[in-house]
């Protein structure tokens, strides 16, 4: 028992076999994916209230080094006189469990958790100078 325990203090001690294990657990992301998405937006100045709103978007995650990810948003269509279609970068960083991803583009924020190797759920928020948007997505990799 006295040279397990101490075994196991050596481990944890070094900190480098640990390391290693979490490095080897973070999810690959690249690929396309697909986006659904659903949600409120609002003019600013405020006008005549909030509207729903639905957007399917096309993501292309290109890059990722270890955590790091980025990418284009490469085509996008919406439902909502307030939604822009405007192709953008992004950029995220897979969170230290490895399940959850955090994303910022031009205007906005993602905060998503990785359900499996192909599907991802997200809340998006979005405040530009024109208006206001939040809305939960669901992303799909796409095999190519």
């Amino acid at each position: 028992m006295r040279t397990l325990l101490s075994g196991l203090a050596v481990l944890v001690a070094s900190g480098l076999p640990l390391a290693a294990l979490a490095a080897d657990d973070i999810p690959d992301l690249k690929g396309k994916w697909t986006i659904d998405s659903e949600g409120m937006a609002f003019a600013i100045p405020v006008g005549s209230g909030a509207e729903d709103v639905e957007v399917a978007s096309v993501f292309v995650i290109d890059y990722q080094d270890g955590f790091k990810i980025s990418g284009k948003e490469s085509s996008q269509s919406a439902t909502g006189t307030m939604i822009a279609s405007d192709e953008e970068q992004f950029a995220g960083v897979i969170g230290f469990d490895n399940k959850t991803v955090s994303m910022v583009d031009h205007n906005g924020f993602r905060n998503c958790a990785i359900l499996s190797d192909s599907k991802m759920e997200c809340i998006y928020r979005h405040v530009a100078t024109d208006r206001a948007v939040v809305t939960r997505n669901t992303w799909t990799r796409q095999d190519d």
